[in-house]
């Protein structure tokens, strides 16, 4: 079987395991390329808990750590987390806002890469616990 091959413009955002974890049909992990690793790799750190990753305890946007749930707190966190463990990216921006279904949190992340100034938006949804605050 042939390893996948990135396409050849995916530059500086390279390439990584696509999140959530997936599998080719041929049994290998499945890999995403340019922006979509940028994503993926933001996404992750979105969805990691607190201590999940032995190897690194800190990762994570901790989601359940500050209860209630204060957005500032788990925007500054997820900031802090994109400078320490995002190499690719060169400035980021988050905005929380609670969403229409209750616990519901709505991040919109904004960020450039240190491969150009194009600004890239992505909008996660995420479920907190009862008693959301917005700092």
């Amino acid at each position: 079987m042939p390893i996948q091959q990135p396409p050849p413009n995916t530059g500086i955002a390279g390439q990584g395991v696509s999140y959530p974890l997936a599998y080719t049909p041929q049994g290998r992990l499945a890999l995403s390329w340019g922006d979509q690793s940028i994503n993926d790799a933001l996404v992750s750190i979105l969805h990691t808990a607190a201590g999940e990753r032995a190897m690194l305890p800190d990762y994570g946007a901790k989601l359940g750590e500050f209860e209630p749930v204060d957005l500032a707190r788990l925007a500054a966190k997820f900031r802090l987390d994109v400078r320490t463990y995002e190499d690719r990216v060169d400035t980021v921006d988050v905005q929380t806002t609670l969403g229409d279904m209750p616990g519901q949190v709505i991040l919109t992340i904004t960020y450039t890469t240190k491969a150009d100034a194009t600004e890239r938006t992505l909008t996660v949804g995420l479920f907190a616990y009862t008693g959301v605050s917005s700092g």
